[in-house]
């Protein structure tokens, strides 16, 4: 006896004004699922509606290999969208940076690749770990929920390539990314996600309802301030995460010496765990095994 398979729809073109026109939307295809739209009809899709973690790696390759500001535009995160999510200021401001000038950054990106041209192919999304942030005073009014480093596995001539793509967060029913894609090749690092990286926002907000801080405790909060401030960007070089984490690291190990409860020591000591964690895990800082 016959199996009947399911049907998948792969791709459907509606025509939302009733004309005789018809307009792409691509939908699910094996993991994939994409519903986009064309608003003015040109043939390319000017905003999604909902894009996959997986869908959203695929269409991340297409504007760099062209330098394409449009196409970049729908993948990448937006003011609107970090607003709609909820991020504090201090990080929206960060991840805009990351994001900026697409077109400038993508174009010197391929001019330097070996593995990123015209005729390189899609092969499939890989480390895809999910991860939550949750909600924070002075960092998340939601939820976040985001893949932590994505990468792309594409084909080159033959040759296979790693592409990090970094974040994804989800803004409603779409996966954003939270920076330029980058490949993984010559001297390049790879380097964590602004969302994920450790920072003075919660910690601050955690000192705040605490019992009274000392001077000292105060003085070296504001030299920690001050670190985060400046600190680099994610796609900053191995050199200048390694100083930064190191950095860090040594402020929060003050903090443990010189609080008063335990509840602070511990406050501090996590903070500290996890900023030598996340060094370890950006590959930044190999010294992090043994602090």
């Amino acid at each position: 006896m016959a199996v009947l398979q399911p049907r998948l729809e792969v791709y459907r073109d509606i025509d939302t004004k009733q004309e005789q026109q018809a307009r792409p939307v691509p939908l699910a295809q094996h993991g994939r699922l994409a519903l986009g739209i064309d608003a003015n009809e040109d043939g390319r899709i000017d905003a999604w509606k909902s894009l996959s973690p997986e869908e959203a790696v695929r269409q991340s390759r297409s504007p760099v290999i062209r330098s394409d500001e449009k196409i970049a535009a729908n993948v990448l995160v937006t003011q609107e969208d970090l607003t709609s999510i909820g991020v504090a200021d201090t990080y929206a401001a960060k991840l805009l940076a990351a994001v900026a000038e697409p077109g400038r950054k993508m174009q010197a990106i391929q001019s330097d690749s070996k593995i990123l041209n015209e005729h390189t192919t899609f092969t499939r999304a890989d480390n895809l770990t999910p991860a939550a942030i949750p909600a924070e005073k002075g960092k998340a009014r939601d939820d976040l929920f985001l893949y932590e480093n994505a990468m792309a596995i594409v084909d080159s001539a033959g040759k296979p390539g790693l592409v990090q793509i970094g974040e994804l967060v989800r803004v409603g029913d779409v996966w954003k990314l939270t920076q330029i894609p980058q490949p993984i090749e010559g001297n390049a690092t790879m380097a964590g996600g602004i969302l994920m990286q450790p920072t003075l926002a919660a910690t601050v907000a955690a000192a705040s309802e605490t019992a009274p801080a000392s001077t000292e405790v105060q003085k070296i909060l504001a030299e920690l301030q001050k670190l985060d401030v400046e600190s680099p960007p994610a796609t900053a070089g191995a050199a200048k995460l390694t100083e930064y984490n190191a950095k860090r690291a040594d402020i929060l190990s003050r903090l443990v010496s010189a609080s008063s409860t335990e509840e602070d020591r511990n406050q501090w000591m996590k903070q500290m765990i996890d900023s030598i964690a996340s060094a370890v895990q950006m590959g930044a800082d190999t010294e992090g095994w043994t602090a």
